[in-house]
Order: C-alpha cells, then sequence, then structure tokens
C-alpha cells in the first residue's frame, strides 16, 4: 500500500487551509514607546522598553534599529530581550518586531509662575486666542520648536529656543526624545502549517523509499 502520494496531496491541502486561515485572522498593531514605557498584551504580561538604540553608518544611512525590552508578568521580570530588524521577540502567539521609530518633543512653559507642557499638535490659550505647538527643528543653534499664535483673528508663526520668551511667556525647556516603534503581531493556524509542512516531509519520504524499494 503505497501511502506516501496520499499524504502529499492531504498535506498540500490542509497547507492550502491553514495558510488562508493564517493570513485572515492576522492582526497587528504599532505601538510607539519611550524608554520606561511600556504596553501590555491581551494574555496579561508587559513589554517594557529599557533603552532604544538608532545605530547608523559612517555615510549617515540607517543601520539597525535596538530596542532592549523587558517580559514583565506582574512584577516578575521573565525574560529581557533585543529586538532588532529581522530579530522579532516570541511571547506566546505574540511576536514583536522592530517596525519604525519617532522623535517626539515637549514644550514647557512657564506663565504666571505656573509650568504648562504641549507636545506637537497641542494648543494653549492666551490672550483671547491660542498658541499651539507645530514642530520642533533641528539646527546648528540647537533644538528650536515653532508655534503659530492665533489673536484678534490673525496668525503669526514663533521660532523658539529653550530659555527664550514670548508676550510674557517663558519656553523654558524644549524636550526631544525618540520612541521606538513595536509591531505586535498575532496569527491563528501556525501549528497547522507546521503539522501540514510535517505531513509533506513524511510523504516525500515515504515515496521516495518505496521508489527506492521498487528498484531494487
Amino acid at each position: 500500500m503505497r501511502i506516501g502520494p496520499d499524504l502529499i496531496h492531504l498535506s498540500l491541502l490542509l497547507l492550502i487551509v491553514a495558510g488562508g486561515f493564517t493570513l485572515f485572522s492576522r492582526q497587528e498593531t504599532v505601538v510607539f514607546l519611550a524608554e520606561g514605557g511600556g504596553f501590555e498584551l491581551p494574555d496579561g504580561k508587559t513589554i517594557r522598553l529599557k533603552n532604544f538604540d538608532f545605530e547608523m553608518y559612517d555615510d549617515g544611512r540607517p543601520k539597525d534599529w535596538i530596542s532592549r525590552v523587558e517580559v514583565l508578568n506582574g512584577k516578575d521580570v521573565e525574560k529581557t530581550f533585543s529586538i532588532e530588524v529581522n530579530k522579532p521577540l516570541r511571547v506566546g502567539r505574540y511576536r514583536i518586531f522592530q517596525s519604525s521609530y519617532k522623535n517626539d518633543a515637549v514644550a514647557v512653559f512657564e506663565r504666571d509662575g505656573e509650568k504648562v507642557t504641549i507636545k506637537p499638535g497641542e494648543a494653549m490659550p492666551f490672550e483671547g486666542g491660542f498658541i499651539g505647538f507645530l514642530e520642533y527643528q533641528s539646527t546648528p543653534e540647537g533644538n528650536a520648536a515653532v508655534f503659530i499664535q492665533e489673536k484678534d483673528g490673525k496668525r503669526t508663526q514663533i521660532s523658539l529656543f529653550a530659555g527664550e520668551d514670548f508676550s510674557g511667556i517663558l519656553l523654558s525647556d524644549l524636550l526631544v526624545h525618540s520612541e521606538s516603534g513595536l509591531q505586535v503581531v498575532t496569527q491563528k493556524g501556525i501549528i497547522l502549517i507546521y503539522l501540514s509542512l510535517i505531513l509533506l516531509c513524511i510523504g516525500m519520504f515515504l515515496s521516495f523509499y518505496q521508489k527506492l524499494g521498487d528498484m531494487n
């Protein structure tokens, strides 16, 4: 009885079904973390970013992004791992990839003895209008914050360095930090794919073995 070809056909059918199921069950989310930040997986474990390195070649081209993370179960550290491009972290049925990075900034204002912090895209009320934080720019003199002021229906763009003031408010600090972008992926049906590949290998082996027997 030759079961090798039957196993091959069965494994190919199973592989098609498992591949389709895995494709349509795939879920992914991108999370941006600053150093010390974390997020919780649906299974209750927490991923915390210890530090993030952005390595570059001598000519300035990106070389590698490395996120060193801790996997926590409650307060206990289960694992420490360095996530790199093409080197994901596996936590149960979740895979966590190094996806991207971004720089973020926080502008710290002092007004009437109080501190107010805003991020790009946010605004604060000011003299019948508002001041909105547009972006920050890296210049040879340092990082500068670009704001837009609206007052009496008119808008004015302002660029300030830390320590400069405008209309009675002081930009006491401009905090710029990098955030690591981690992609969390979960897929069902991976075990079925592995099973179909194992059956395929067994079927090919049996078919080859029986062919050798016929030659003898």
